[in-house]
């Protein structure tokens, strides 16, 4: 083998040849997409013919390329295909992805840029089929969907997500949509206490199957005696609708979900602490909390696919004795 610059029929130069046959490879051409997923090419040369036998190899190679627009447009399509995927993927609980025609790929939905939030996630349950979501939450996997991310908005009161503002960008960090959706056969949150339900010294609160059989393991009905509330009264009552001076030891979500302690970053790592929050009620503890505060109690669950999900404290009473 050697290499030397090489003179072709016409005189031009194609580089040093290598193996004796075949020129340098050309330059990549330009990108065939002028957005999203396109192919370019190069070649190369057979210069030396010392025999009669072709040069040994492929002149043209081609490889794929992703070409970003200048403004990432938001995607119009008339019917948005979806999907729920993940490492530990369960029906009805993944991370969200729809497929963009645009680029030919299925694209994870950014947990960050995007504010993901209930609502989002409560349409998009909807849009798969399900009856709605019980929490959403965000999840760092690795990306194996190409370069792009999209961002969803929706209001909350649509239906699918061929409603909502979806946003096609480029990716920046792997930080991605999670819902747990709920599913027929599975119960809906309870009802609130009532004050009586014609028993004396009871209170009462009713659940009901999503899909509106009778096919839900356990009870649709629970009862619980005024005169134990009393016992532990200066412990678990609180006065704010908001929940935010609960200070009781509920330590469960509302869907059953067993919270993770205040004081540890896992699975969940998080910033509320007692140092962020000192008057949260906070602590080396998992009970239900409410220390920003938003709409009720809540903790993170040790369930590493769900994130946080509310608490079911009860009503809040008028006053609290001591």
């Amino acid at each position: 083998m050697y290499n030397q610059d090489v003179n072709d029929r016409d005189g031009a130069t194609y580089g040093n040849v290598v193996d004796d046959t075949w020129s340098i490879w050309s330059s990549w051409s330009d990108c065939s997409a002028t957005v999203g997923l396109g192919y370019r090419e190069r070649n190369r040369h057979c210069v030396r013919k010392q025999t009669r036998d072709r040069c040994l190899g492929h002149p043209i190679q081609f490889e794929k390329c992703l070409t970003f627009p200048e403004e990432y447009p938001v995607i119009s399509l008339d019917k948005v295909s979806a999907r729920l995927d993940g490492p530990q993927y369960v029906a009805g609980n993944g991370t969200l992805q729809l497929f963009v025609e645009l680029i030919g790929k299925w694209v994870g939905v950014n947990s960050d840029l995007g504010q993901w939030d209930f609502d989002d996630g409560n349409v998009a349950c909807k849009h798969l089929g399900l009856p709605g979501a019980t929490s959403v939450w965000t999840s760092s996997v690795m990306d194996t969907h190409g370069h792009f991310q999209c961002t969803v908005n929706c209001e909350g009161t649509e239906m699918t997500l061929n409603d909502c503002e979806i946003n096609l960008m480029p990716a920046t960090r792997d930080v991605y949509a999670g819902i747990t959706c709920l599913n027929d056969g599975e119960w809906d949150v309870w009802s609130s206490w009532s004050q009586n339900c014609n028993i004396d010294h009871k209170q009462c609160r009713t659940r009901s199957c999503i899909d509106g059989s009778d096919n839900c393991p356990e009870t649709s009905e629970q009862q619980r005696v005024i005169y134990d509330l009393i016992k532990t009264y200066s412990i678990e009552c609180y006065t704010k609708a908001d929940g935010s001076d609960y200070r009781g030891k509920l330590s469960t979500t509302e869907h059953g979900k067993v919270c993770q302690k205040w004081t540890v970053q896992s699975p969940h790592s998080h910033d509320r602490t007692v140092a962020n929050y000192p008057n949260g009620g906070l602590g080396d503890h998992n009970y239900c909390r409410n220390p920003e505060p938003v709409v009720m109690p809540w903790c993170y669950t040790i369930d590493p696919a769900v994130r946080w999900q509310y608490c079911d404290i009860g009503d809040p009473m008028s006053t609290c004795g001591s």
